[in-house]
């Protein structure tokens, strides 16, 4: 039985046909009240306006009457309408991480939104590893990963390839959290015998806490860690054991096997999280998949005990100055372009001095009203990222005080005795202490704490060695780049460093878009509905 409590009144969702006067009375009074069901989002009464906004699609082999068969993108819905068990009533149904979305299309369109609150409560604080230490396991802590699974019940943990293991993020939750059941869905069977190894032998779960399933006869007292492929996940729950966490490593193998939704469906009060590589590609579909049941929030690691810093990063137009050639080699065309480009130069060196001693009136005047916000009363630690030791000293003569870190035995063969001293400044103890500086790329991890960082480099990807940190909380980054449209090769790097940004889910702030209608902009074209 269903209650829904208006301001005013209390409804009890009763019987048929008491069940449908109810169900008109919340229509007539536009109330839609939002259910948690487990890994799913019930809605009473139906909203089928939302059949259109969620949407995903898939690639598909569909009957062609000239060629027999065609590939064609086809829609596959994210929201769509059935049956409620107990009250046979249509309903809308979802997947839960879906919620945020639903409730903003909701009160977009004017309806009053109720929602029941089931989904799990916060854990208590995973305590126990503070003394991992203590009993030999001394490793840094993913705090950001152990505090999205305390307080929330769905999450993305992205994390990197190279330098994290995924068999000690599930440690540490396991660890955590000593009480609770956990599954831990892979995708072959030699990766549940390596986990599992991995688990008793370096991370110190025992051995009879921690049980493989991988087909076969079931082991008769499995443990609280149960380790599996997608394909034997039923196996298991069995004996109606109910898992208080859902770890999914590989979670794109989950979509296409017919266990996801059964086992979606019996996890009534279960936690649920998915662990992916950073540098895993994903498909427009698959990407939505996985927001669709496991949320849109995310945590990215990119080794242990650190977490990414958010930022936000605004983009400053540059053009005109001397004509570039058309057919120049790369280094050439950036040597021109980027390094020795007095007006891009120019234009670097006054945004820096602007932002180093937040004189937001002429960031504001000269160049976007996006600067100012991203500068505060006080002064911040600017940093300006070139590309090489050539671009460092072109700039160094507008910006004289700042010192030039590069990394520690830099060539400095050819260099004047003058650019030698400028470029020793900066190998001082005191550079730490300095709030304004030049940089490569290779000195960036010696610079420390970074406010604000101005990317004069014209790289293509993410700026490495300053965007993580160990803090949870630690207020964003903010960066500025530039859009060169001085040469359609650098107007090219420049939409490639944007789009890098926005796929590591950095704000752009000229883009004041909610997080919803950034959701349906990305809506893709169907060609079969």
């Amino acid at each position: 039985m269903l209650t829904t409590e208006f301001v005013d009144e209390e409804v009890d969702l009763g019987p048929d046909p008491e069940v449908m006067r109810q169900i008109d009375q919340l229509r007539q009074r536009r109330v839609v009240q939002l259910v948690r069901n487990g890994a799913f989002l019930d809605m009473v009464p139906e909203c089928t306006g939302l059949l259109g906004d969620f949407f995903t699609v898939q690639h598909a082999a569909v009957a062609d009457a000239e060629h027999g068969v065609s590939l064609e993108r086809v829609r596959v819905p994210l929201v769509w309408t059935d049956s409620h068990l107990d009250l046979g009533v249509p309903i809308t149904r979802a997947y839960a991480g879906m919620q945020s979305l639903i409730k903003q299309r909701l009160d977009e369109r004017g309806l009053h939104v109720l929602d029941d609150g089931t989904a799990a409560p916060p854990l208590s604080s995973p305590s126990h590893l503070v003394t991992l230490a203590t009993n030999g396991m001394d490793f840094e802590v993913d705090k950001a990963m152990l505090d999205m699974v305390q307080r929330q019940d769905l999450g993305v943990v992205r994390y990197s390839g190279a330098h994290v293991d995924p068999a000690r993020l599930v440690a540490q939750i396991a660890l955590a959290w000593p009480k609770m059941r956990i599954i831990v869905a892979v995708t072959r069977r030699e990766h549940v015998w390596g986990i599992r190894k991995r688990l008793c032998s370096q991370y110190c779960l025992k051995k009879w806490e921690v049980t493989a399933f991988t087909g076969g006869s079931t082991p008769d007292r499995p443990g609280r860690v149960r380790i599996t492929t997608y394909a034997c996940a039923a196996e298991a729950g069995v004996g109606g054991w109910t898992p208080s966490i859902f770890l999914a490593l590989n979670p794109t193998e989950m979509l296409s096997n017919s266990w996801a939704d059964w086992g979606m469906e019996i996890m009534k009060h279960t936690r649920m999280y998915a662990m992916l590589p950073m540098d895993r590609d994903l498909t427009q579909f698959q990407r939505d998949q996985i927001s669709a049941r496991f949320g849109l929030d995310e945590v990215r690691i990119p080794q242990h005990g650190m977490v990414e810093r958010p930022a936000n990063v605004v983009f400053c137009s540059v053009y005109g100055g001397p004509k570039l050639p058309r057919n120049a080699s790369l280094v050439e065309l950036l040597r021109a372009g980027i390094w020795k480009h007095p007006v891009r130069n120019r234009r670097i060196a006054t945004i820096a001095k602007a932002v180093a001693t937040g004189d937001s009136d002429r960031l504001r005047k000269e160049f976007c009203e996006a600067f100012p916000r991203m500068v505060s009363p006080r002064r911040r630690r600017t940093v300006v990222l070139v590309a090489n030791v050539e671009q460092a000293l072109v700039l160094a003569k507008k910006l004289p005080e700042w010192p030039i870190v590069v990394a520690k035995g830099a060539m400095d063969a050819g260099l004047s005795a003058e650019a030698k001293a400028r470029l020793e400044r900066g190998n001082g103890s005191e550079m730490r202490k300095c709030r304004a500086l030049v940089t490569t790329a290779a000195g960036l991890p010696r610079i420390g704490r970074i406010d604000v960082l101005i990317r004069a480099d014209a790289g293509v990807g993410l700026p490495s060695g300053c965007i993580y940190n160990n803090v949870i909380g630690e207020r964003g980054m903010n960066i500025v780049d530039f859009l060169d449209k001085q040469h359609p090769e650098l107007l090219a790097r420049s939409k490639k460093r944007k789009l890098a940004y926005k796929q590591a889910g950095w704000t752009l702030v000229d883009d004041n878009r909610s997080q919803l209608q950034k959701f349906l902009d990305q809506r893709p074209k169907v060609d079969v509905q």
